[in-house]
């Protein structure tokens, strides 16, 4: 029974998709709380602080480790075709991640808004 080892072919490019999942998928998302987060701390105050401080621990954690496995995806044997491909399926991502943060921090923000400040469509 073999271990898998970095050495493995195949090892190299989960490394680098998973520090493109962790850099395209998750760190939008993550980013999406810390804004409503800090749109918490400006409503309630002092009151919003932990939620930040644990908001922004989780962001700067998810962040360091998808930069660990970029370096260990280096640290490997890494092709260039497969940074090509890691590249453009993180630009793909990016292009469906973002948008949907966005869309899930204002969604956020119009649940969380008083009922007399919302903009009620049917009034």
């Amino acid at each position: 029974m073999r271990h898998a080892t970095c050495s493995d072919p195949g090892c190299a490019p989960m490394i680098v998709l998973a520090a493109v999942i962790l850099f395209c998928v998750v760190l939008p998302f993550a980013l999406s709380f810390v804004a409503d987060t800090i749109v918490l701390v400006v409503r309630r105050g002092r009151a919003g602080v932990p939620a930040l401080v644990v908001v922004v621990a989780l962001t700067l954690a998810s962040a360091g480790a998808g930069l660990l496995l970029l370096y260990l995806g280096r640290a490997v044997d890494t092709t260039p075709a497969e940074w090509d491909r890691a590249a453009s399926l993180g630009r793909g991502l990016l292009l469906v991640c973002v948008p949907l943060a966005v869309a899930g921090l204002l969604l956020r923000l119009w649940i969380a808004a008083p009922p007399g400040r919302r903009r009620d469509p049917k009034a």
